[in-house]
């Protein structure tokens, strides 16, 4: 059925959710997962004109510290995927659009399902803060799962 799923990451419950979720299917199906996260562009804040810069805006420093923090964010989920014994691997893809780099990255890796993380917005919430599902979901040339944040049952439950 699924034998490369593309499990989108970053540092929020959301993602959580789908990595939880995603482990479980990949494990479940004896498939390999692709941990893919999308480091934003190094940007230059807006100052207003009566502001006094805050420190120099070095974009190269910038961009190291967003790699350091993808590479962390990767090397969280690998472990997870290692103590589950699921066969994984971390990209990092650069965008200002992340469902863009999403979807280009699914046909070069030939990912065949897409799991990612919502945090169960409303109408309002999503014009106001955005939702990657919602910008995914046209572009995905393949099946996605959308995960939600919740309470995960435990084995005890």
């Amino acid at each position: 059925m699924y034998r490369r799923l593309m499990i989108v990451v970053d540092d929020d419950p959301a993602s959580r959710a789908a990595v939880a979720e995603g482990l479980d299917l990949a494990k479940a199906l004896g498939a390999e997962v692709l941990f893919f996260h999308v480091l934003p562009s190094p940007t230059v804040p807006v100052i207003a004109s009566d502001m006094l810069p805050l420190g120099t805006l070095d974009l190269k420093a910038q961009d190291r510290q967003l790699q350091e923090w993808g590479g962390r964010i990767l090397a969280e989920a690998a472990a997870l995927a290692k103590a589950q014994a699921v066969p994984s691997r971390g990209v990092m893809g650069h965008s200002e659009e992340a469902a863009t780099s999403i979807a280009r990255a699914v046909e070069e890796q030939h990912c065949d399902l897409i799991v990612v993380g919502s945090h169960g917005r409303t109408a309002l919430q999503r014009l106001i803060h955005g939702s990657l599902p919602a910008s995914l979901l046209p572009l995905a040339p393949v099946p996605m799962l959308v995960c939600r944040v919740r309470d995960r049952p435990t084995a005890t439950d």
